[in-house]
């Protein structure tokens, strides 16, 4: 069957919804998806599999109905899902750029939670200095 991506929750698990031809809502999982690496793409200092490329709302597939699987709101669940590979993600620059500044983020958060750590040890040894005396 084929269909479209509907609704896609991408950086926060994975999720997404496809739209299929016949009108359903199926509910899947990037783990069901067929080429997730079958390619992996050096994008602006990152390796990215297919489904970080392709895989964006509005993008065409083909999939599966799995028969023994229904997820909890009880939507039919896609599984073996082949994202189309003619476009790429025409957002994927602008989700690089925000990932990036996350890792720029966390880095200069650690080093502050480290700096920080390290004057309160400081101040506690010099404490313990003026409390012997």
């Amino acid at each position: 069957m084929t269909g479209v991506i509907a609704h896609l929750k991408k950086f926060k698990g994975g999720y997404f919804f496809i739209e299929g031809d016949d009108g359903v809502r199926y509910y899947s999982h990037a783990k069901y998806i067929k080429n997730k690496n079958d390619n992996e793409y050096w994008c602006e200092g990152y390796w990215l599999s297919t489904y970080d490329v392709y895989g964006y709302e509005g993008n065409y597939c083909a999939f599966d109905i799995s028969e023994d699987e229904k997820d909890k709101d009880g939507s039919p669940v896609a599984v073996n899902v082949t994202l189309d590979t003619t476009e790429y993600d025409p957002r994927l620059h602008e989700k690089l750029l925000t990932k990036r500044r996350d890792e720029e983020n966390r880095a200069r958060h650690e080093k502050n939670r480290i700096k920080e750590a390290n004057r309160k040890m400081a101040k506690e040894i010099e404490l313990k200095r003026y409390i012997k005396k």
